[in-house]
């Protein structure tokens, strides 16, 4: 496994380089042949040649920086391989985040539920009592105004 992330670490830092520098030279193209066509549209020509040269200008700062930082990189990547090895060997670690995020879902969708109930009661008003406890009263039918107090007493 962290053979694994160690080539794909190298592979997207590859592909940010080389997507920068099609991005560049394709905006560039395309500015060309905009340029070159019997009506061309000014405000397109301005934004395709600002695209590709901010697009080349980010490609080669990256390339700067990777030369530069190369060992900082290469300590980066070793980490991620640390941690893809840590990943292997202790499954644990990844359940536990999918457990909790099914108990989660769980709640919501009880609480979806008794929100559903909630307004799809037949409410008349709701009336604070002197105990300070809420006190519902029904209707024989549901109205759109007790709708909106439904709602906004839950």
């Amino acid at each position: 496994m962290s053979y694994f992330a160690e080539c794909i670490s190298w592979v997207i830092v590859g592909l940010v380089q080389i997507g920068l520098f099609v991005a560049s030279a394709l905006t560039l193209f395309q500015y060309n042949t905009i340029k070159s066509s019997a009506s061309p549209d000014e405000s397109t020509m301005k934004l395709l040649l600002g695209i590709g040269i901010t697009c080349g200008i980010v490609g080669v700062l990256f390339l700067v920086s990777i030369c530069c930082m190369f060992n900082s990189l290469k300590i980066a990547i070793d980490v991620i391989d640390a941690s893809a090895d840590f990943l292997a060997k202790t499954k644990r670690v990844i359940l536990v985040p999918v457990l909790y995020f099914f108990v989660n879902l769980v709640a919501v969708l009880v609480w979806l539920a008794a929100f559903i109930s909630v307004t799809t009661m037949k409410i008349d008003k709701v009336e604070a009592s002197s105990t300070g406890l809420h006190q519902i009263k029904t209707a024989t039918e549901s109205t759109d105004e007790s709708l909106k107090e439904k709602v906004f007493y839950f």
